[in-house]
């Protein structure tokens, strides 16, 4: 389980650094860490990161004020930071669908076998 002093930050302006967005999060508390992702192939921002706050009230209000927020001219998209890996769980459920329908194609064949 992850801690809930991490919060994930998306829709970023693509110019920002750690030093712009430093201010802005620390308006809700200590900040121990950001980390902004860029492509390892060209150098750029991905336009989302990660922060880690001293403790999980200072994520909360980051959360409650920040996210929808334009900053940049963008709006801010921030969550708890293990929330998005949780809700990217959902939609792999949905492929056993069609899977378990295959399998009751197969169910069809030992049958025939018992009938000879």
């Amino acid at each position: 389980r992850m801690a809930h002093n991490h919060i994930f930050v998306g829709n970023l302006p693509y110019d920002i650094t750690e030093e712009t967005l430093q201010p802005l999060l620390e308006k809700c508390g200590k900040v121990r860490n950001i980390r902004l992702l860029t492509d390892p192939s060209t150098g750029k921002l991905k336009g989302f990161g990660f922060c880690e706050f001293a403790d999980e009230a200072s994520a909360l209000c980051a959360i409650k004020n920040l996210n929808g927020k334009e900053f940049g001219g963008r709006q801010l998209k921030v969550d708890f930071a293990d929330k998005p890996k949780l809700s990217s769980g959902a939609p792999s459920g949905r492929p056993a669908e069609p899977a378990r329908g295959g399998s009751d194609g197969n169910f069809g064949a030992p049958m025939d076998g018992h009938k000879q």
